[in-house]
This record gives C-alpha cells, sequence and structure tokens, in this order.
C-alpha cells in the first residue's frame, strides 16, 4: 500500500488542503505554524481505519481519531458587536492509494452536518479482509505496515529491567500496535527483542558456530541498524546481566541505549521499531526489509549532525527500499539531497496554504541554494554587523583599504566577533588595486 494523495479539510490550520505524495519518498518543507507536522498528523489519521479493519480477536488494534483539537477554528456571525470564533462544522480526511483504493474519515462538530462527499470505507474494509482470510496460507496477500514517528522519539525511556510481553507478534496484524503513536515504545520495542533472540539462541543450542541459523526478523532489525548508523554500533543483544547493548565497532564496546547520543538513541529506535513491524506482517517474504510499508517522520534532522543529514534520507531508503517515506524537516542540508519532485513546499496562496513542487530542485547543490531558493531563507543572517561589513567590502572593492574609514571599521567589525574569510579579502584587495590601476 502507497499513498498518491491525501486531502485535508477543516484539519487544523487547513481549510482545505491537497498534498499529492511521491511513491516513495515526499519531503515537506515550510515555516513553523504552517502545517507541517498538521498534515502528518492528518495523514496518520486517514490510515486509523487501516488498523481499525485489521484488529481482530487475536489482535486488537486502535488508531487516531479525529480530535476536538483538530477541527479548523473559523470566524463565526458577530454576535452583540462582538466578533466570535469556533470549530468548524465537519473535519474530514480523504486518502487515494497508487492502486485508486480511496476513502474518508471524517468527525462532525455539530450534530446533523456531513460532509458535502463522503466517499465510505466500503471499499478498504472489503481489501483488508483479503488480508486477513489470507493469514495461515501459503501465499498471504501482504499486511500493509504504517508507522508514524515524532518529533519527541529521541527521548527514549529504558526500563531498568524487561518484562516477558503478552503480545503473540506470530500474529501479522501484530505489526501495527500502536504504529500511529508519535512516540516509540522503548520498553515493548525490547520486549519483542528480547523474545526473538532467546528463540533464536533456544533453536541453535548445541550447534557449532558454523552451523548457526539466524532469525530472518533479526536478520533485517541487524542489517537495517548496520546501514542507517553506517556500521559504528552492531550487534544489538542482551548481555550477559540481561541489558540491551550495542557494540561500538571502533573499539568493540558494549553501551547501553541511554549512553547514546540523542541522535543515535532516535535512529536506532525508529530502525529496530520498523525494522521489526515489516518482519512481523510478511514474514514469507524473503529478505523482509523488502516489504512494502509507509512510514511518517516529523522531523527527520532532529538531533542529526549536518553530516549525517545529508545521508539520512538516502539511508533510510536504502534500508527499507520498498517503503514510501513521508517527512518534514528545517533542514537545508537534507533538501540538498533530493531533487524537487520529492519536495513539498507549503505557502501562502491568496490567504490559503498549498502544498507545492518547487520551482528550483536543491539536490547536490550546496545547502545555501536550498535555504535560499526553497526555504526563502537568506544566506546570511539579517545582523546589525552586515551593514558594517558590506561598507567595509565596498571600500575595499574601490581601492580605499588603507583608509581610515576602511580600518575602524575592520576594528570595530572583528572586535565583535566576525572572522572575515582570507579569500574574500584577497579577492577584494585585487578588485581595488585594478579598480585604482583603471583610474590611473
Amino acid at each position: 500500500m502507497r499513498l498518491r494523495k491525501v486531502t485535508l479539510n477543516n484539519f487544523r490550520c487547513f481549510e482545505r488542503l491537497e498534498v499529492d505524495l511521491h511513491p516513495q519518498l515526499t519531503v515537506i518543507v515550510g515555516e513553523n505554524a504552517w502545517g507541517k507536522t498538521a498534515i502528518l498528523d492528518g495523514i496518520a489519521c486517514a490510515l486509523s481505519p487501516v488498523l481499525t479493519y485489521l484488529s481482530s480477536a487475536n489482535q486488537r488494534l486502535s488508531g487516531r481519531g479525529i480530535q476536538d483539537t483538530d477541527f479548523r477554528i473559523v470566524q463565526l456571525p458577530a454576535w452583540g458587536g462582538n466578533q466570535r470564533w469556533g470549530k468548524a462544522d465537519v473535519t474530514q480526511l480523504e486518502a487515494e492509494t497508487t492502486e485508486g483504493l480511496k476513502w474518508d474519515v471524517w468527525r462532525a462538530a455539530t450534530q446533523g452536518k456531513k460532509p458535502e462527499h463522503i466517499e465510505g470505507q466500503t471499499a478498504l474494509k472489503h481489501y483488508l479482509q483479503t488480508v486477513t482470510m489470507g493469514y495461515g496460507e501459503l501465499e498471504p496477500k501482504p499486511t500493509p505496515v504504517i508507522a508514524f514517528y515524532g518529533a519527541s522519539r529521541g527521548y527514549i525511556e529504558v526500563p531498568q529491567r524487561v518484562r516477558r510481553t503478552k503480545v503473540d507478534y506470530d500474529y501479522p496484524a501484530t505489526a501495527l500496535l500502536n504504529a500511529l503513536e508519535a512516540f516509540t515504545n522503548f520498553r515493548e520495542l525490547l520486549a519483542w527483542f528480547d523474545r526473538a533472540e532467546s528463540t533464536e539462541l533456544r533453536k541453535n543450542k548445541g550447534l557449532p558456530v558454523s552451523e548457526f541459523v539466524t532469525s530472518p526478523i533479526l536478520d533485517a532489525v541487524r542489517e537495517a541498524i548496520l546501514e542507517l548508523l553506517r556500521g559504528e554500533y552492531v550487534n544489538p543483544h542482551f548481555n550477559g546481566v540481561h541489558k540491551f547493548v550495542v557494540q561500538r565497532k571502533s573499539d568493540g564496546a558494549e553501551l547501553f541505549v541511554d549512553q547514546l547520543s540523542q541522535g543515535y538513541q532516535s535512529m536506532l529506535a525508529l530502525t529496530m521499531d520498523f525494522a521489526r513491524r515489516l518482519g512481523i506482517a510478511n514474514p514469507f517474504i524473503e529478505n523482509v526489509r523488502n516489504g512494502e510499508g509507509i512510514m511518517l517522520i516529523d522531523e527527520v534532522d532532529i538531533h542529526l549532525h549536518p553530516t549525517w543529514q545529508q545521508r539520512v534520507l538516502d539511508d533510510l531508503m536504502k534500508a527499507f527500499p520498498n517503503t514510501q517515506i513521508i517527512v518534514t524537516t528545517h533542514s537545508p542540508q537534507v533538501l540538498s539531497t533530493v531533487s524537487r519532485e520529492h519536495i513539498r513546499k507549503l505557502q501562502p496562496e491568496g490567504g490559503i496554504i498549498k502544498a507545492e513542487i518547487p520551482d528550483f530542485s536543491p539536490l547536490a547543490h550546496e545547502s545555501g541554494a536550498a535555504l535560499a531558493r526553497v526555504m526563502d531563507t537568506h544566506r546570511e543572517p539579517r545582523l546589525p554587523i552586515q551593514e558594517n561589513i558590506r561598507r567595509f567590502e565596498q571600500l575595499m572593492r574601490a581601492g580605499q583599504e588603507d583608509s581610515e574609514e576602511a580600518q575602524t571599521l575592520r576594528e570595530l567589525i572583528e572586535a565583535m566577533g566576525y572572522q572575515f574569510l582570507d579569500s574574500d579579502l584577497r579577492k577584494w584587495a585585487l578588485l581595488g588595486r585594478l579598480k585604482k590601476r583603471g583610474e590611473d
């Protein structure tokens, strides 16, 4: 399952927003309060019926319904000369897959109100019934995998003791347990890993290392970690005192998760979580990382050094090649790694926010180009010192480097902590000499 388009009607800040999604990667960019996170939340709400129709007595699943705070706030008719505000009558979310499957989710704020057009969920329900009916067959239909990772994912709570889980991970729909919660449940993730690793060890008990048969799902997790963490941390496992650790490749040291940086913690949790969801949902696939899924990530750049930001999307696509990835970002470094057709730029037009493909493709350009031409942000911060720098540059280009004004300005600028680039000073001085020579 891949989404082709989502439409948000009266959802949060949007009166109506259509977002065409790329089948592999969509990067949403825009200023604060323009609705980047709202789009991901809207997609998560729109996908909630998938969990509803895959829920059963074997595994109860719950999604994200439309909340009171999701209704767009609209201006109501004045009363007694006073301006009034309230909820829109109806909030509606519409989804369409690349296969043409359509459905919607809606909720009325006022009794008796409903959308002008209701798609319903019948087609989606029938499709997912064919999925669940195939459980236990030799060639079942793939279970769709969905997961949402919010901006708070970097704050992982590592339990002191991992308790045995009662969840039946042999049932494919279990892959969607808590899938649309923005905060990764690391406790549940570790409980799954503990059980999977124990099963792997029991099956190989007494066998020589050369005959050791690893778990395909655990292999998927290990390979995904290797891909996303670039081999810096490997071999996730429970140690001799039953504490979850990863091995630092450079020296072999075993580290607890809470000893890792926020960036490594967040990427480790995300990688492990999504890889195991793919494996639980469709264990019959030869390489479970090749299973199809939809991954939503808010602020994909959070806690990551700019160097990592420049490779995170490529790493995600390599780790999960058949997953549709939809992310938001504030990072020009992230944008410099994708072409324009993957970007959806939020911008107001006639009082309405639209999501459009930008005119400029930032792929392989310096991040400053993405900053200026996609994010509409000046490459240099607009500080009072800039006026003095520009004036000093003008004096040097005019051949007045040794003038009293130029010397005073340079002392003032450097005293404020600005460091001139040697290349700039040489260029301006050369231009100044050429100007003087031309005047002579």
